[in-house]
């Protein structure tokens, strides 16, 4: 079975030859270094005008993912002051070369939204920027059926906090309902234009990286929730639909409280469930399994800080308990960063390739 096929039959809730294995996004490091090799010099233009470089998905397709994410999110950036740049959104980042980062060296440090009046100050989101589909149509070219390509962008809960900073979001939640649903419409129309645009193309599954919890649980209470992010991510997910295209929803954090309400809304499939904010796969295999498709509960710490041995214990667990009956995908809970171990990444793939064939008893 291909990649493609393989992907396609567990986010649908069933069983493949295997169990696939993909990935947020892995850094040039661990991934060139887990096959025995120095990482490429890749130029920002090359990256650009290919969307993935044809030498990262060669590696990625040798070192066996089946699935992988290809970030197409608004980055024409404006100078704010001095080393401060505001994005489309409305987000602000720092530029600081002295911290490499897989993400260019900027860090969000802040929101530049704080008010009904600077919302008509920003920039009008294209959802059919032929920058962005370039990119998309010749990544998903080069990969061809080798690679499950997945369109990934941002989703609406952090695509309305982040630019608010979250003072001004937590404050809009209780004093300024308008104003938080103006930001949240912002985002929906351009998401729903995202959809469209996307569509157009061979894909069959989007994700959107919408963060909406820590470990301490949900950014907010569940009736916040369901009045406020439920009927716009039911009007994403419905889109979706109408496109044929499955939505796989990426969240950080202990969402527990919040799967019930994506399974309301029509989600596929949920990424991350983050082992650290107890997020159980086991109970999330038990309740949810028959309604979405588990994806993740490899935590990026382990990858980071333990041995090859310890992370192939801990991948074969997983697939023990979540791959029974399929929809399960092995990744990581978050991008695979440069500090992860080359070869603990090596051992999460390489687990999936020996343990991961179905029938799985």
């Amino acid at each position: 079975m291909k990649s493609h096929d393989r992907m396609l039959a567990a986010l649908n809730l069933e069983e493949p030859d295997r169990v696939p294995v993909m990935e947020l996004g892995v850094g040039l490091e661990p991934l060139f270094r887990s096959l025995g090799t120095a990482p490429p010099e890749i130029s920002p233009a090359e990256m650009i005008s290919e969307g993935i470089p044809k030498p990262v998905l060669r590696a990625l397709v040798k070192a066996g993912l089946d699935g992988y994410c290809l970030w197409l999110i608004p980055s024409r950036m404006t100078p704010v002051e001095a080393g401060l740049l505001r994005d489309p959104l409305g987000r602000l980042f720092k530029h600081l070369s002295s911290a490499p980062t897989t993400s260019g060296n900027l860090f969000y440090v802040g929101g530049w939204v704080k008010s009904r009046e600077d919302i008509e100050q920003l920039p009008e989101l294209n959802p059919y920027d032929p920058t962005m589909l370039t990119m998309l149509n010749r990544a998903l070219k080069n990969a061809g059926d080798k690679l499950f390509l997945i369109p990934s962008t941002i989703g609406l809960m952090e695509a309305t906090f982040e630019p608010m900073g979250f003072e001004t979001f937590s404050r809009s939640l209780y004093r300024d309902r308008d104003f938080l649903e103006a930001m949240l419409d912002r985002i929906l129309d351009y998401l729903l234009g995202f959809i469209d645009a996307v569509s157009e193309y061979e894909v069959h599954a989007i994700l959107f990286g919408d963060d909406s919890g820590d470990s301490h649980g949900p950014f907010i209470r569940p009736e916040h929730y369901r009045r406020l992010i439920l009927p716009r991510l039911k009007k994403l997910v419905d889109e979706c639909h109408r496109h044929g295209v499955l939505y796989i929803e990426h969240t950080d954090g202990n969402v527990m409280p919040l799967l019930d309400m994506f399974v309301e809304a029509g989600v596929d499939a949920v990424q991350s469930w983050e082992p650290l904010a107890g997020m159980d796969i086991k109970y999330g295999k038990e309740r949810y399994g028959g309604n979405l498709c588990i994806i993740g509960n490899v935590d990026v710490g382990l990858l980071s800080s333990a041995s090859p041995e310890q992370v192939s214990r801990y991948v074969r667990n997983c697939i023990k308990t979540a791959a029974p009956g399929g929809g399960y995908i092995v990744s990581a809970s978050n991008v695979v960063i440069d500090s992860v171990k080359p070869e603990n990444w090596r051992s999460e793939v390489e687990t999936v390739l020996k343990y991961g064939a179905y029938p799985y008893r």
